[in-house]
């Protein structure tokens, strides 16, 4: 299972299904071909506040064949991702992997919740953490910065 915080319009979305879908089809022709390969429950499970730009990418994700692979919720993430923890096949070290690329003000509530989330050995992968620096730099450096660039 994969969480995906932010979907936005979907495109990260798409290709983490189209890789599950690949995992699957892989398992299922290596054992045989019995049954249906998509029984295992692979999924990416995205996390998003807005429908509407999801929208865009919901229809790619039904014409690539991958709908059935994701499960999109709408809602505020810090409360959907509390809200995985103490759901039924999920909870605390459940996840393969966390993508985060949503707020960037909720970053550090994101990933301490996808931290118990994610299984030991899984994967945690936060986008733009090194956004114009902001990481590296304090932010009273860079407003400080900016302040004497406006006064020179």
């Amino acid at each position: 299972t994969v969480v995906e915080v932010g979907v936005f319009r979907g495109i990260t979305t798409l290709t983490l299904a189209l890789c599950l879908k690949r995992m699957e089809e892989k398992h299922f022709n290596s054992h045989g071909g019995g049954g249906d390969y998509r029984r295992r429950r692979r999924r990416v499970i995205g996390l998003d506040v807005s429908e509407e730009y999801a929208e865009v990418g919901k229809k790619y994700w039904s014409k690539a064949g991958v709908d059935d692979f994701i499960d999109f919720r709408v809602g505020d993430a810090k409360d959907s991702l509390k809200k995985l923890l103490e759901e039924e096949g999920l909870g605390e070290n459940s996840v393969d992997m966390c993508f985060i690329d949503a707020d960037k003000v909720s970053y550090d509530e994101y990933y301490e919740t996808c931290l118990r989330l994610t299984k030991s050995g899984g994967l945690i992968i936060v986008d733009n953490t090194l956004w114009a620096g902001r990481v590296l730099v304090p932010d009273h450096v860079l407003e400080d910065s900016a302040a004497g660039s406006e006064e020179g």
